[in-house]
């Protein structure tokens, strides 16, 4: 025998069952609540649950406690990009038409903030030692070609020119910053446009990225 003839047989009236639901439901049910950590009203799947559906999915600090967008610790942004930091060409001349490299590119002044923003939590991600020793390397090799093997720039600068490539995929795989790109493809576009590109190399971009190198040594982590 089934509830429902039981009920009718005792002369009782049957429980409406769909609202007996709706109301039970509506007891056992959490109501919207203020999420512990963003602050955001949500609806939480569980009485127990304190965080909403964005800050659950948020990893972890290493003492267990969830990090959210708004009350994660406050870091000190960058608004450091490089287009404009530096003058379009490495060079000048003097009254005698002698060519020398601007001390804005190897200057701690004008670099250190370059190698400060590179590797500032906030350039995601951070530029390691282990990524910008692979593009430095590259050049070192370029430059060993050029001067101990005796090659003109027409042999080498396919390999120069692929720098731009290198970085444009490391950016796409999320393993160098925004702005190291950008570091890359404006100076193999100053290279280039140079009316002596040799020159505008080892004389310019060289040292250049020595300086970035040395001075971001204190401030990239290994990888």
């Amino acid at each position: 025998m089934s509830m429902r003839e039981a009920f009718l047989r005792a002369g009782m009236n049957v429980p409406d069952e769909p609202e007996r639901r709706n109301q039970m439901a509506s007891q056992t049910s959490p109501q919207s609540r203020r999420c512990d950590n963003c602050g955001n009203m949500f609806q939480p799947r569980q009485p127990h649950h304190r965080r909403c559906d964005n800050c659950f999915s948020q990893p972890q600090s290493s003492g267990g406690q969830a990090v959210g967008r708004q009350n994660a610790p406050q870091q000190q942004t960058s608004n450091y990009r490089y287009q404009g930091q530096f003058p379009d060409s490495y060079f000048e001349a003097d009254e005698q038409g002698k060519i020398y490299l601007l001390t804005d590119f190897v200057a701690k002044s004008k670099v250190d903030g370059l190698a400060q923003h590179l590797t500032h939590q906030n350039s995601r991600p951070a530029l390691t030692t282990g990524q910008i020793r692979r593009f430095f390397s590259h050049c070192r090799e370029i430059e060993r070609r050029l001067k101990a093997d005796g090659e003109n720039w027409p042999q080498v600068a396919a390999d120069f020119v692929s720098l731009s490539a290198h970085a444009q995929y490391a950016r796409s795989s999320g393993k160098i910053p925004e702005d190291f790109r950008q570091f890359i493809d404006e100076n193999v576009k100053k290279v280039t446009s140079w009316e002596d590109p040799r020159t505008a190399f080892l004389d310019g971009f060289v040292p250049h990225f020595e300086a970035l190198v040395g001075f971001g040594a204190k401030y990239m982590r290994a990888s």
